[in-house]
């Protein structure tokens, strides 16, 4: 953390991205990213909670897949978006991640199960097993984007949390 500025880099997909938050979005226009996206909105209680300065990477975009995070680091595309600060990653005081939806197809979930005149028991029940099947592939690419950004990671603390554990 550069003194007194703590620096925050988002990485993921639509979820973290903003995607359909409502607002205008910002940078390429496939990103869909959004200032009202969940983890500009925890930045912004950080510096107002610890009175600190902050200094947000938003490198999330919507549609991102696992495999999509880590070919960004392979071929270093989050890097590319960096035009201000290259080594954004690797600095990091705090980094949020989202991923998965895409890769369980997670819209297929909600749609079958929740949205209202699209809804269908036989539907869901189908999406649910099929995203059942790909969670354990999902979990293992999640485990590799962890021990990658753990490598890149300027830091001696890092602490993962995840939200969706398989049974």
């Amino acid at each position: 953390m550069a003194e007194g500025t703590l620096s925050i880099v988002l990485l993921g997909d639509s979820y973290t991205a903003g995607n359909g938050t409502g607002t205008e979005y910002y940078g390429k226009p496939e990103y869909h990213r959004s200032h009202l996206n969940w983890g500009e909105t925890d930045a912004r209680w950080l510096v107002g909670q610890y009175r600190v300065h902050a200094r947000l990477w938003n490198l999330a975009r919507s549609g991102d897949t696992t495999e999509g995070v880590l070919e960004g680091r392979v071929d270093k595309s989050w890097e590319a978006q960096l035009d201000e600060n290259p080594t954004a990653i690797a600095n990091a005081d705090l980094i949020m991640l989202t991923i998965g939806g895409n890769d369980i197809h997670f819209s297929g979930v909600v749609s079958s199960c929740f949205a209202a005149f699209v809804r269908d028991g036989l539907a869901c029940e189908s999406a649910i097993n099929e995203a059942s099947a790909l969670l354990d592939e999902v979990m293992n690419a999640t485990r590799q984007i962890f021990a990658d950004l753990e490598a890149m990671v300027d830091t001696t603390v890092l602490r993962w949390c995840w939200w969706v554990t398989p049974s």
